[in-house]
C-alpha cells in the first residue's frame, strides 16, 4: 500500500514538472488600456565643432601666382579673439543665417567678428594682394565663410585690376594658316580663391600649414606638385574662380591625396566645369582644338558660361581668323562635388566671396565640422 502511494505521488510530481516545462496553451485575456504617452525628447543638437587649422590662397588672373596664409586657426569655442591668424567662427542664433550672395551686408547674419589676415607670396610671382578680411559663422547644419580682398595693379608684373571673366579661351589662328585642326589658346586666366582643410591628419600641417602639400618632394617621384606626403593623408580643397565656377553658384569641391596619378582630384559627381579640349597626337595631323562649340557657332564668340545644354560637336569648317570658343564647359553639379555654395561679387577692384557648406556631408572626400 505504501508502495502504491509512492507511485501515485511520483506520477503527480512528474506531471506537474512536465506542465511547468512544456506549459500549455490557454485563452489570452483582453489587452489592457494603453498608458499615457511619455514626454517628447529634445531635438539632436550637433556638438560645437573642434578648433582646427586651415589654409587660404588668392590669385589675380593666374592659376599659380598666389598670395596666401599657409596656416590659419579656425576657432569655434569662444575662447579666442578674431585677430592675427585666428578666425573666430561665430555661433549663429536660431533662425539667423547669412545670405550667400556675395554682398557685404555690414555683418548682418555674420556677427561683428572678422579678421584682417596678412597674405604672403606662397608660389609663383607676387600678386600684391597683401591682406584679406575673413568672417566665419556656423549653426546646427552649416558652416559659412566670407572673404574680401582688393586687387592691386602692377604693369611691371603684368597684374591688372579686373574681373577676368573669359579665361583660357580658344582662338582660330590668323588667316586660318597652318593646321586648321590646331587652334591657339589665349593667355587670359581668372581670379581664384582656395581653402584647404585636413580630412585626415596630414604630416606637419599643424606646424607648417599648406607648405607641406604644395610643390612637395613627391614631384620628383610621381610628378605631383600638390600632394600629401602619406598614403592615408587627405586634404579637402574648396576652389572658387571668377568665371568657371562663379556663374554656377557653386565652388569646385576637390580633395588632395598622395595618389600616383596626381595629388588633386575632383570630388565624386558632376563638376561645375570641365575642360573643352580635343587633343590627339597623330603622325601627320595633330589635333588641338575645342571639342564643343555653342549652338550658334561658328562666329558667335560666346564667353562664359557655356552650359552643357548649349553645346554641340565642333565644326571643322566655317571659321574665320579671330573666332573664339570657350575653353571650359559649365554644368550644374551633382554628387559630392556639389557640396559648396559660393557666390562672389566684384566692386571697383574688390572681391567679396561667400561660401556655405553642410557641416557633415556624409562623403569621405569632405572635411567634417
Amino acid at each position: 500500500m505504501t508502495y502504491n502511494r509512492f507511485l501515485i505521488l511520483a506520477g503527480l510530481l512528474l506531471g506537474l514538472l512536465l506542465l511547468t516545462v512544456l506549459g500549455c496553451d490557454g485563452i489570452s485575456g483582453d489587452r489592457g488600456l494603453s498608458g499615457p504617452p511619455g514626454s517628447g525628447g529634445e531635438d539632436y543638437v550637433p556638438p560645437i565643432p573642434e578648433n582646427r587649422f586651415f589654409s587660404l590662397a588668392i590669385t589675380n588672373n593666374s592659376q599659380r601666382n598666389h598670395n596666401g596664409a599657409p596656416k590659419l586657426y579656425l576657432a569655434f569655442d569662444g575662447k579666442h579673439q578674431a585677430a592675427g591668424d585666428t578666425i573666430y567662427c561665430v555661433q549663429l542664433a536660431s533662425g539667423v543665417a547669412p545670405a550667400i550672395d556675395g554682398l557685404d551686408d555690414d555683418g548682418t547674419g555674420w556677427g561683428d567678428k572678422f579678421t584682417d589676415v596678412n597674405l604672403y607670396r606662397a608660389a609663383g610671382d607676387y600678386n600684391f594682394i597683401e591682406s584679406a578680411r575673413v568672417r566665419s559663422a556656423f549653426d546646427n547644419n552649416y558652416i559659412y565663410f566670407q572673404f574680401r580682398w582688393t586687387e592691386v595693379a602692377n604693369a611691371e608684373f603684368g597684374v591688372e585690376v579686373a574681373q577676368n571673366l573669359d579665361p583660357d579661351y580658344w582662338i582660330y589662328p590668323e588667316g586660318g594658316s597652318g593646321n586648321p585642326r590646331r587652334w591657339t589658346k589665349s593667355t587670359t586666366n581668372e581670379d581664384r580663391l582656395n581653402l584647404f582643410f585636413e580630412i585626415t591628419p596630414v604630416t606637419r600641417y599643424s606646424s607648417d600649414g599648406c607648405y607641406v602639400t604644395c610643390h612637395t618632394d613627391d614631384a620628383i617621384v610621381n610628378g605631383n606638385f600638390h600632394a600629401t606626403r602619406g598614403s592615408r593623408e587627405r586634404m579637402d580643397i574648396w576652389h572658387w574662380t571668377s568665371a568657371t565656377t562663379n556663374f554656377t553658384g557653386y565652388a569646385m569641391d576637390r580633395y588632395m591625396d598622395n595618389g600616383f596619378s596626381g595629388g588633386v582630384r575632383n570630388d565624386v559627381g558632376m563638376p561645375v566645369f570641365r575642360t573643352n579640349r580635343e587633343f590627339t597626337v597623330l603622325a601627320a595631323d595633330t589635333t588641338d582644338r575645342p571639342m564643343y562649340m555653342a549652338f550658334d557657332d561658328p562666329h558667335s564668340n560666346s564667353g562664359y558660361p557655356l552650359w552643357d545644354y548649349q553645346i554641340r560637336p565642333m565644326a571643322t569648317s566655317g571659321w574665320v581668323a579671330g573666332d573664339k570658343v570657350a575653353g571650359f564647359v559649365n554644368s550644374i553639379p551633382w554628387g559630392s562635388t556639389a557640396d559648396i555654395q559660393a557666390i562672389g561679387t566684384y566692386d571697383d577692384g574688390t572681391w567679396t566671396v561667400e561660401m556655405k557648406r553642410s557641416r557633415f556631408t556624409g562623403n569621405g572626400d569632405d572635411v567634417r565640422f
